[in-house]
């Protein structure tokens, strides 16, 4: 089981102004493997988790998944403020095809919300939604879970708890985080990737990644923003779970 990008490009914009973002991405996820992929502000860093886990698609090139894969972890704006929690898990699990109460108590166990399963998520504590989110990811059996640090928040109670949840993942799991800021992130990762112009630059040794990526960092800190600034994004400010970073 794998994702496998081959010769990938993607354009954005439109008409006379579309360019393209990506050129030529190769890349190729294994079971098991803890991929971290270092890029930019505005490098299209979310644009290539969707092009990982199938919600938007290349204009070149191919993508092959045989495995399954979570959607950018923990996003949660499908998530139903007015039904309870353990409907809004109920709902997921019948959308990924599961139908095992099992799941559902491992959900709640993982995220350690079992007192507001009966509850409406509008009702619970706003740490209750990333929480459950996580859990989710996690929880509902994806081969590959992939992690985008801008919506990567939870409450300070529960950080040692996320960061132990991830690094407990099975060995035939695969993990993967894509963060413009890698602080101690060799702790977790072992294989690694560049973000530059367009392009994925591997690097085996995650150490030697991060370097590369500081050096490019300082490279470009007066340089203009490749892409146009993104939509502002709904996270919560106050604490932010950095994954092994």
């Amino acid at each position: 089981m794998s994702v496998e990008f081959c010769n990938v490009g993607k354009r954005v914009g439109r008409g006379n102004s579309s360019r393209w973002l990506f050129d030529d991405l190769n890349m190729r996820v294994e079971p098991g493997e803890r991929v971290l992929i270092l890029a930019p502000p505005k490098s299209g860093k979310s644009t290539l988790l969707r092009l990982l886990c199938g919600t938007d698609y290349p204009d070149r090139g191919t993508i092959e998944r045989t495995s399954s894969v979570s959607w950018p972890l923990p996003q949660g704006d499908f998530l139903v403020a007015f039904s309870s929690v353990a409907t809004n898990i109920r709902f997921l699990m019948r959308l990924y095809g599961v139908d095992d109460d099992d799941v559902l108590r491992r959900i709640s166990d993982l995220a350690e919300i079992s007192e507001f399963l009966n509850k409406r998520l509008a009702d619970c504590p706003r740490f209750i939604k990333s929480r459950l989110v996580l859990a989710l990811g996690v929880g509902l059996g994806f081969d590959v879970c992939i992690f985008d640090e801008r919506a990567a928040a939870v409450d300070k109670e529960f950080k040692p708890r996320a960061i132990e949840i991830l690094k407990s993942l099975g060995r035939d799991k695969a993990l993967v985080l894509a963060t413009s800021t890698p602080k101690e992130a060799a702790d977790i990762f072992e294989t690694a990737f560049v973000l530059e112009e367009g392009r994925l630059t591997p690097f085996p040794d995650v150490n030697d990644a991060i370097k590369h990526y500081k050096a490019l960092m300082v490279k470009n800190d007066d340089a203009e923003p490749d892409v146009p600034e993104a939509g502002p994004e709904l996270v919560d400010e106050e604490f932010v779970l950095e994954v092994g970073i």
